[in-house]
C-alpha cells in the first residue's frame, strides 16, 4: 500500500465510525454512498472535517456542497468515476475502500481540467 492508500484507508475507517456502520460485514448501496460522499468531503477539505455522527454529517455535507465552488462538477466527476465500482453485489469496508483509493489516485485528472 502507498501513502495515499493508506491515507484513503484511515479517511474511510473515519467515515465508517461516523455513521455507526461495521468494519466487518457487509452494508447496502445507500451506506455506501453516504460513506463515499463523507469521504469526499473529507478529502476535498484535506481532513478538517469532523462530524459527530452521521446526521451530523450529512447536514455538514450539504453546507459544504452549497458553498463549495463547483461542487456540481466535483461531485458528477466522482459518481461518473465510480460508477463501475457501484454496480458490484456486495459493499463493506474493503469496497468502498476502493473506491476512494480511486478518488485519491484520479483525483489530478479533474483538478487539471478546473484549472
Amino acid at each position: 500500500e502507498d501513502l495515499i492508500d493508506m491515507e484513503a484507508r484511515g479517511r474511510m475507517k473515519t467515515a465508517f465510525h461516523i455513521h455507526g456502520l461495521p468494519m466487518a460485514g457487509s452494508i447496502t448501496e445507500a451506506q455506501a454512498r453516504e460513506v463515499v460522499d463523507t469521504y469526499y468531503v473529507m478529502f476535498l477539505l484535506a481532513g478538517n472535517f469532523s462530524p459527530s455522527d452521521r446526521e451530523d454529517a450529512l447536514e455538514r455535507r450539504e453546507i459544504f456542497a452549497a458553498g463549495y465552488p463547483g461542487w456540481e462538477e466535483a461531485n458528477t466527476w466522482m459518481q461518473d468515476l465510480l460508477k463501475p465500482r457501484m454496480e458490484q453485489a456486495e459493499y463493506n469496508f474493503d469496497t468502498t475502500s476502493r473506491m476512494v483509493e480511486d478518488i485519491g489516485e484520479q483525483y489530478f485528472k479533474f483538478n487539471d481540467m478546473e484549472c
